[in-house]
């Protein structure tokens, strides 16, 4: 900001890279215990606005534009050769919009907005690996990556044609009420592999924050 007067925040202990925002009025620390910190500017200082943490230490960090998720969010890279999207607006704060595996671990993250030749607009980021890799990805509005609220609204759309939309409300906070069933361990011995299929196994799971979800999605991505 130019003109104005240098300010100071204390970080917790390990800090290891930051960022701000375009706009100059969010700075984001992270640590190497795998911690992030968001400060926002209010008048002469900054004050905390949110904490996430991570199981491994954090290696980048970047804004992204609002247009990339619908709203706030930065990007966030970690050891683990990871790089996490996490929502930062007051609606969805702390949520984690996606998860990419770089096969690397990133050092440093620029996103900005592309024009391709027919006129289509999209997101590109940039993303610089240890050992100098530099890797790349696009988003585009059509991938679904916009406002979070678009498919569910098409799908309420279209059941209020046959519906009572109170009723489908009310059937949707039904279904958010009712307790989550009991998890059961498989004995690995009663799971066979099929014929022309492989058993996979990973050396990740519900210590780490890795949800049967994200696996199933990182597979299908």
């Amino acid at each position: 900001w130019p003109g104005r007067s240098t300010l100071r925040v204390p970080v917790s202990v390990g800090a290891c890279c930051a960022a701000l925002s375009a706009a100059g009025n969010k700075l984001a620390v992270g640590t190497t215990s795998g911690l992030v910190q968001l400060f926002a500017a209010d008048d002469e200082s900054l004050r905390l606005v949110g904490q996430y943490l991570f199981s491994k230490g954090i290696s980048t960090l970047a804004f992204l534009p609002d247009g990339v998720f619908g709203g706030g969010a930065m990007a966030i890279g970690t050891e683990d050769e990871q790089i996490h999207a996490i929502a930062t607006d007051h609606l969805r704060d702390g949520l984690e919009l996606v998860r990419l595996a770089v096969g690397g671990t990133p050092i440093r993250l620029q996103c900005r907005a592309i024009t391709s030749e027919s006129g289509e607009q999209g997101y590109r980021m940039l993303i610089l690996l240890s050992g100098g890799t530099l890797a790349r990805g696009e988003a585009h509005p059509q991938d679904g990556h916009g406002d979070p609220l678009d498919r569910p609204m098409a799908l309420v759309d279209e059941l209020a044609i046959h519906y009572d939309p109170s009723k489908i409300a009310a059937a949707a906070i039904s279904m958010l009420l009712q307790p989550e069933p009991e998890e059961t361990e498989i004995p690995v011995s009663a799971v066979g592999a099929e014929r022309g299929m492989a058993r996979l196994f990973l050396n990740v799971g519900r210590e780490d924050g890795v949800r049967p979800s994200d696996i199933v999605g990182a597979i299908a991505n």
